[in-house]
């Protein structure tokens, strides 16, 4: 088991205590838009007793090269939406493969593994 496995316990039993959103002190659009800055990587998200918690870590300086560019934040935006990607690919006048590496991209920066939990956050942020 990797640390990061060992360590998940732990970091959903101080979510559940913190609430960790809510303590932040931002609106759920300043946070979504610091997420898709990458001014914070998602460590995990969870549902219990009906709340959905999400676990993130604030990136350092060190991190900025893995912050989105405008390209991939769009991308990932209106792929949370629900776009196709030939739609976001013809708006942009780019071919679908590159739509396709710019969301895949984005998504690893954000430590997000589908496009399912890239819509729960998007869907989570708007509420």
């Amino acid at each position: 088991m990797s640390s990061d496995e060992n360590d998940r316990p732990s970091l959903r039993f101080l979510a559940r205590r913190a609430l960790a959103v809510d303590t932040l002190g931002d609106s759920s659009a300043e946070l979504w838009s610091a997420f898709t800055r990458g001014s914070w990587k998602l460590v995990d998200r969870f549902d219990d007793e009906g709340r959905c918690y999400i676990v993130a870590l604030r990136r350092n300086a060190a991190d900025d090269a893995a912050a989105l560019c405008e390209p991939e934040r769009l991308v990932l935006e209106r792929r949370a939406r629900g776009e196709l990607l030939e739609t976001i690919a013809n708006d942009a006048g780019v071919t679908v493969s590159a739509i396709s590496r710019r969301l895949q991209r984005g998504m690893r920066k954000l430590g997000i593994g589908t496009q399912a939990e890239l819509v729960r956050l998007f869907a989570a942020s708007s509420a």
